[in-house]
């Protein structure tokens, strides 16, 4: 093959190429949630830092994400892979503490203070210290800094 064949051959090869890399992340683009990777989601389908719309086999879908743009892990230290989802719970927080929080008292001051809650949705700050299962609906403690 000559020179000019094996240039031909490459050029095809590598517009081919692209076409398909362009076909393939337009596809991606349009058929999935690109923002998702983006922006980070929790465990409910909530997509951080966006209002989002309701799923309906999803309970806490569907709310107002804009103030909440990071994603927390309630434990983060153990973040186990099982079938290919990570084990722990994840939600949309509006920041992430600035120093361990050691008790359920310093998660409910930090919520207090910051209007960052660290606990499942369905529990209200005012209960991070009173609730029977707020050490299973909130995270690991000691919660380390970021």
């Amino acid at each position: 093959m000559d020179s000019l064949g094996i240039l031909w051959w490459n050029v095809w090869g590598t517009m081919n190429f692209s076409f398909g890399q362009m076909f393939i992340n337009g596809y991606a683009l349009t058929a999935g949630a690109a923002e998702r990777l983006v922006f980070g989601y929790d465990s409910y389908g909530n997509i951080c830092g966006r209002r989002n719309s309701p799923i309906p086999t999803a309970q806490y879908s569907g709310q107002d994400m804009t103030n909440r743009k990071y994603v927390f892990f309630l434990d983060s230290c153990n973040l186990e892979i099982r079938n290919l989802k990570i084990n722990s719970i994840a939600l949309c927080v509006s920041s992430c503490p600035q120093e361990p929080l050691k008790s359920l008292e310093d998660l409910q001051l930090f919520a207090k203070n910051n209007g960052s809650y660290l606990c499942i949705y369905r529990l209200n700050f005012t209960e991070y210290t009173s609730h029977p299962l707020a050490s299973k609906w909130c995270p690991v403690l000691p919660v380390p800094s970021r």
